[in-house]
């Protein structure tokens, strides 16, 4: 079972905060983040995770993750930013849920066409409400991103294995 989003109330204005999985595929690691306030960018989130910029890093190394320790690509200055197109099957809104979830022969027949998914870049200045909302974003659960830096040389790797 997944944790649902919580809603908070200020001002009279109701806002939420969520879960969601940052996924680092270069280093076959990840975060759990509790609570990410919906209006909260990513840039604002990955800054309380990651040094600003190179230099930040090698003053404070102790910014720096540990499975990153020996190289400081991720910095928030060169990271991106990515989510998984169409990452669970969406709800069609026109029929109810639970008929959706009902086994049948047709629905075991269907086959996902993985070869149309790719990742879309969120970017920095965003805020989680916008990836969320984006039409492509279909949320599977509790929210995930994927997290590469520009300056490692795995980043052409990624790009050329998840373009569109």
């Amino acid at each position: 079972k997944f944790p649902r989003p919580v809603v908070h109330s200020d001002s009279g204005v109701e806002m939420m905060s969520w879960n969601a999985m940052l996924m680092y595929p270069e280093f076959s690691t990840s975060d759990y983040i509790q609570e990410w306030h919906e209006h909260i960018t990513f840039r604002e989130q990955l800054s309380l995770m990651f040094p600003a910029t190179s230099k930040a890093a090698q003053d404070n190394p102790e910014l720096v993750p540990e499975w990153d320790r020996d190289n400081t690509y991720y910095t928030v200055d060169k990271i991106k930013v990515y989510f998984e197109e169409r990452y669970v099957r969406p709800f069609d809104m026109s029929k109810m849920w639970e008929k959706q979830y009902a086994k049948s022969k047709e629905r075991e027949l269907e086959e996902e066409d993985y070869t149309k998914k790719h990742r879309v870049e969120v970017k920095l200045d965003r805020s989680l409400l916008d990836a969320l909302s984006d039409p492509q974003y279909v949320v599977p659960g509790v929210p995930v991103f994927y997290i590469v830096s520009t300056a490692s040389p795995y980043f052409e790797i990624y790009k050329k294995q998840h373009a569109g």
